[in-house]
């Protein structure tokens, strides 16, 4: 009486929705001790699984610019222009729109991104203008280095201390604003 034995390998190769399994099988009979090598195909079928979706990012903090960023060809541009109370982690604390005079902060920060596509470091200036009067207090000048996407900074000032509306005003070195962001003391 005559036994085989079949010892089988598969490897199967699954690409998008169906594959084929190639394998070799090796055969033996109990009388014979010279095993053979066939090849042996099957086809199996895989399922496509959908990874679920990223979390969406929370929204940037919005940012009042003059100037579209999309036409920065290769030069100095405010990608966010942030008001606030302090900073901490190189990041605004908070977003302000209005100050209180009996708040009686110490300082108020104009908290900047920048980029400078250009091959040469760019200047700016950061001035903090009360409109309808001659007060302008800040004048802080910056320096952003050359070929860098993400350059953050601030400025800040002690003298916003009377009531009105104020823009804080951000021009390169040329005088030409880049960006402004208006707020009210009360």
């Amino acid at each position: 009486m005559r036994k085989t034995i079949v010892i089988a390998t598969v490897m199967a190769l699954a690409c998008g929705g169906a594959g084929v399994a190639i394998g070799a099988a090796t055969f033996a009979r109990a009388d014979d001790h010279a095993p053979r090598t066939q090849v042996v195909r099957t086809t199996t079928t895989t399922t496509r699984v959908e990874a679920p979706a990223a979390p969406t990012p929370p929204p940037p903090i919005t940012t009042t610019t003059t100037r579209d960023e999309r036409e920065h060809d290769g030069e100095l541009r405010v990608r966010r222009l942030v008001l606030t109370r302090g900073i901490e982690g190189r990041e605004p604390i908070d977003e302000i729109d209005e100050l209180a005079l009996d708040e009686r902060l110490e300082r108020v920060y104009a908290f900047l991104d920048l980029a400078n596509d250009g091959d040469d470091a760019a200047a700016l200036v950061v001035t903090f203008e009360r409109e309808g009067g001659d007060e302008v207090t800040g004048h802080v000048e910056l320096e952003v280095p050359a070929n860098v996407g993400r350059w953050r900074t601030w400025a800040f000032t002690r003298h916003v201390d009377r009531e009105g509306t104020w823009r804080v005003v951000v021009r390169d070195d040329g005088g030409r604003e880049l960006a402004s962001h208006t707020f009210e003391v009360r």
